[in-house]
């Protein structure tokens, strides 16, 4: 870590919460760049459209349509469906749940800030130094609930798949 420059006008330890804050800054503005780069939505369609495509061309419709009537593999297939609903469901709470764990650690924090402090830029400096680390929770539980969104996203393309195959196999 680069130490903050002093500055005689400038508490240090508000000059160093200011250097805290630009080096989170900086860090978050390269990952929104890298995430940016790495959404390609077009790109994510047009293959899904190709392997929807490539599907239809290659499947028997007749015999599909009559294996999609048996009663076994469609309430297999819901049964899965709702498997997986239910996991989603799991999933929101306890995204819901750390987020409002917290909210309340954060009002927690906020409310212990010192009553007393020796000046106004060392309070300053405490709060800006926990803001900081209540920003970067809230990042955390918004990572989380991302990688809980992707492996949802997968749960369902796998049972779409698996449902796909099952109806042409049987």
């Amino acid at each position: 870590m680069t130490s903050p420059q002093t500055n005689k006008f400038i508490d240090p330890d508000l000059s160093e919460a200011i250097q805290h804050w630009k080096e989170y800054s900086d860090q978050t503005s390269q990952n929104s760049v890298m995430l940016m780069n790495s959404m390609t939505p077009l790109k994510d369609s047009a293959q899904v459209a190709s392997a929807v495509f490539e599907l239809m061309q290659q499947t028997d419709w007749l015999q599909t349509a009559k294996k999609m009537t048996d009663p076994t593999a469609l309430s297999t297939a819901i049964d899965e469906l709702g498997d997986i609903q239910i996991a989603v469901m799991g999933k929101m709470l306890d995204g819901y749940r750390a987020f409002l764990q917290t909210s309340l650690a954060s009002a927690e924090q906020l409310i212990e800030l010192p009553k007393e402090t020796n000046s106004a830029a060392a309070l300053l400096a405490t709060l800006m130094e926990t803001s900081l680390n209540i920003v970067k929770q809230y990042q955390q539980d918004a990572s989380d609930k991302a990688a809980s969104l992707n492996a949802i996203q997968a749960a369902y393309r796998a049972w779409g798949q698996k449902s796909l195959q099952t109806v042409q196999s049987n």
